[in-house]
């Protein structure tokens, strides 16, 4: 069986970690990527095929395709050899904010792939939103109602799309952290940041200085309790670097902080997370992570889908949201416990009916 995956392939940590788990789960059968210049995973992954495209002649590709109707030829090319699509990721169906109050054809890219498509299509793992206008959720609903399964990773995705068939099951990557959950911890923090830049089309509201300044009192409060505060970059594509670098401008020589920047190692990058106390987590694989690990975990707050996880959860921690300006004391934040044992196991087992249409046709039941 060949199957194209669907996917963000940009050295995102969270996006790699759903390329991994699906490509690890299905070893039988021959998966193709496409992914933007000449980004790699680590470890090696068998039975992934990845076909790199300069950014630069993939985006003019795009561009010329999209003007005749068309997707994008190296796409075309790719999926007609598969037998199928596996849509993998967590923000597939996101409506780009800049585009709100238009009906300009090139704000519905991501929906047009999808109406395009003619091989039989899964979707695994995604949420929907932030969605600004009914033109754009319907074309959604479109694509969910053709699909062969859809699993949505929220009930309020869920409750948006409006669909009986689209079932939900817990983020993936609940499903995959057991190798990562036994190191010693150290009194450290780990800080997932985000550019405010780079993210502003999935927030509603945000104010970049009330951001920074809550991550730098927050830095100031860790290092002042003795912790080792380490602000770690899940995607340099998407600015995660260049907040780092704002960051620790601003807070100057006084407060000794590391760094890890995420290039495509995930036995790497989780090793540096398992190591923790604290994650504070403003992406929200972070928070996840977090939680699959037993951390105590900081939810940072930035738009719809990590509130809807902490809904999911029953969280009843203190967090920061920057959408609704708030922002405890860090005392406050400081005594949120990591979740029950019971809870987590849970969430791991529930995470595996994120795959139970795609097992039906890659995994038979032996």
């Amino acid at each position: 069986m060949k199957v194209f995956l669907k996917c963000i392939f940009e050295n995102n940590l969270g996006d790699d970690l759903f390329i991994q788990t699906v490509c690890n789960r299905y070893p039988d059968t021959s998966f193709t990527a496409l992914a933007r210049n000449n980004l790699t995973i680590k470890p090696e992954i068998p039975n992934l095929k990845v076909v790199h495209f300069n950014n630069s002649i993939y985006k003019a590709l795009r561009k010329i395709s999209f003007q005749f109707n068309r997707v994008c030829a190296a796409d075309r090319f790719l999926v007609s050899s598969a037998n199928l699509v596996a849509a993998v990721g967590g923000s597939l169906f996101m409506e780009n904010k800049i585009y709100k109050d238009s009906l300009k054809a090139d704000k519905y890219y991501n929906t047009y792939w999808f109406e395009q498509v003619k091989k039989p299509l899964y979707i695994i793992g995604s949420n929907v939103g932030p969605v600004y206008n009914d033109h754009y959720l319907q074309k959604v609903k479109k694509i969910f109602l053709k699909a062969e399964d859809v699993c949505l990773r929220d009930q309020a995705s869920k409750d948006l799309a409006g669909i009986e068939k689209v079932r939900t099951a817990p983020d993936v990557i609940f499903g995959v952290i057991d190798d990562h959950v036994n190191a010693e911890t150290e009194k450290t923090a780990v800080i997932s940041v985000i550019s405010c830049k780079k993210k502003a089309r999935q927030m509603r509201n945000f104010d970049t200085e009330k951001y920074r300044e809550a991550m730098i009192h927050l830095i100031s409060q860790l290092t002042n309790q003795s912790y080792n505060v380490i602000l770690y970059s899940f995607c340099k594509d998407e600015g995660d670097e260049e907040e780092i670098a704002v960051l620790k401008e601003r807070l100057g020589d006084t407060y000794h902080i590391s760094e890890y920047f995420y290039r495509g190692d995930i036995d790497e990058a989780l090793s540096v997370m398992e190591k923790a106390e604290i994650i504070v987590g403003t992406r929200f694989h972070a928070n996840v992570i977090g939680f699959a690990m037993h951390k105590k975990v900081v939810p940072v707050i930035y738009n719809d889908k990590t509130r809807n996880l902490l809904d999911e959860i029953h969280f009843e921690g203190s967090f920061i949201d920057i959408e609704k300006d708030i922002y405890p004391d860090v005392s406050q934040l400081l005594s949120n416990h990591p979740l029950s044992p019971e809870l987590i196991a849970q969430l791991k087992t529930d995470a595996q009916k994120q795959f139970a249409g795609l097992d039906q046709v890659l995994k038979p039941v032996q």
